[in-house]
């Protein structure tokens, strides 16, 4: 069961038990303002209870109408492999696996490096031209770069 139909279920138990209250009140009194008043509050509590009866169908019927989807894989199993007393390396991982363990580090630490290089690099090219030209220009200045004569 769902949140939404706990509370509706709950809901409904305490409008009929309300109903029921109007009712006991409504067969015990004899003073006929007291009988119109109650006979009014009853109905609204028996209208508000058939309200919530329809929304416990209308949930029910989208419950029963669900589409339920699920995937089913296989997994290998895994072996744990225990220690005997005296034997403490047992469970340890041989070279192996420690070196295809260390590869794969190495080759994610690449990748996410990679990454961050094609990330960066639109911003060193933006960057750099600006800069160039502002090397340039000193070059100029300084006179380390002589516009050539015209003749």
């Amino acid at each position: 069961m769902t949140a939404a139909s706990v509370d509706l279920e709950a809901r409904i138990v305490s409008a009929e038990k309300s109903v029921e209250r109007v009712r006991t009140f409504l067969d015990q009194t004899k003073i006929i303002n007291e009988l119109s008043g109650f006979e009014a509050e009853l109905t609204r509590r028996e209208t508000e209870l058939e309200q919530l009866v329809g929304q416990r169908r209308q949930l029910n019927d989208q419950v029963a109408l669900a589409t339920v989807t699920f995937h089913v894989s296989t997994t290998p199993e895994v072996v744990v492999a225990t220690s005997e007393p005296g034997d403490f390396l047992k469970g340890v991982p041989g070279f192996g696996s420690a070196l295809a363990s260390g590869t794969n580090w190495l080759v994610n630490a690449l990748r996410a490096a990679a990454a961050g290089l094609g990330y960066a690099l639109p911003f060193v090219v933006v960057l750099a031209i600006p800069l160039v030209a502002l090397q340039l220009q000193r070059r100029r200045r300084t006179g380390l770069l002589q516009p050539e004569p015209t003749a």
